[in-house]
């Protein structure tokens, strides 16, 4: 078990300057009322996207079987991967079955504190699947119309970029399954690059609680990185339903 900002999250983020504290973008403060957890089976479900530099998305859809019970004086979150679907490019399929087989077991249980925010939870990102992402963002990056030393610069920015927002999508926000409130958060960071290039963060994330609860109904995070005139756009949503 690592704790919920895992050491890959926090050493991606501060190579960078920017620091774990902006990548978990900190949850309001939480009432210290017990917390009531679901009673039942729950499905979790997640969606990523994430733009390509043609335009392009790949779209990751899993979905899990959930269960909360009672750990300490928090809660303890078992979880079932029940599917797992992705849609991407033809020129990224091999990058596309590695994801659809990866197994989530090992991020698995998931601890609350006490008031229902993250405590600890497991890694799910395996080495494997970072390696192959890095030799298809390489493949793409050689094909640009630039010499040699651009696409040097380039590729070293595009690495350091998407390592830091990998590890920020890699980070459950704290309070993902009891959500602290439904006001919306922003976080801004930019940071100078190689070559002259500065590169660009922002984060916004919403949560909903379920009516009359207190646990996660519906989130969605959108983090936007650029390079100069470069954007890209990612996003995540969560919602979490009774059978």
């Amino acid at each position: 078990m690592t704790r919920a900002t895992r050491r890959g999250a926090i050493s991606g983020w501060a190579c960078l300057g920017i620091g774990a504290g902006a990548a978990m973008m900190p949850a309001p403060a939480s009432a210290t009322k017990p917390i009531i957890a679901p009673t039942g089976p729950m499905r979790l479900k997640r969606r990523i996207t994430r733009s390509l530099h043609d335009g392009s998305a790949l779209v990751i859809r899993r979905e899990w079987q959930v269960r909360f019970a009672s750990q300490g004086k928090g809660l303890s979150i078992a979880g079932r991967q029940l599917s797992a679907n992705v849609e991407a490019p033809a020129a990224l399929a091999s990058l596309a079955r590695i994801e659809e087989n990866r197994s989530t077991d090992a991020m698995w249980p998931i601890l609350l504190s006490e008031n229902g925010l993250i405590a600890a939870a497991g890694t799910y990102t395996q080495e494997d699947d970072l390696e192959a992402a890095a030799r298809q963002a390489n493949s793409i990056i050689a094909k640009r119309k630039e010499s040699a030393d651009a696409k040097a610069v380039h590729r070293m920015n595009i690495a350091q970029l998407q390592k830091a927002g990998g590890a920020l999508l890699d980070t459950l926000p704290p309070d993902l399954f009891f959500p602290a409130g439904d006001e919306p958060r922003e976080m801004l960071r930019t940071v100078e690059m190689a070559g002259g290039q500065s590169g660009r963060f922002l984060v916004r994330y919403t949560a909903k609680r379920a009516p009359d609860k207190a646990w996660l109904s519906s989130a969605r995070r959108t983090i936007i990185t650029a390079i100069g005139d470069d954007e890209r756009e990612s996003s995540e949503s969560w919602s979490m339903s009774a059978f």
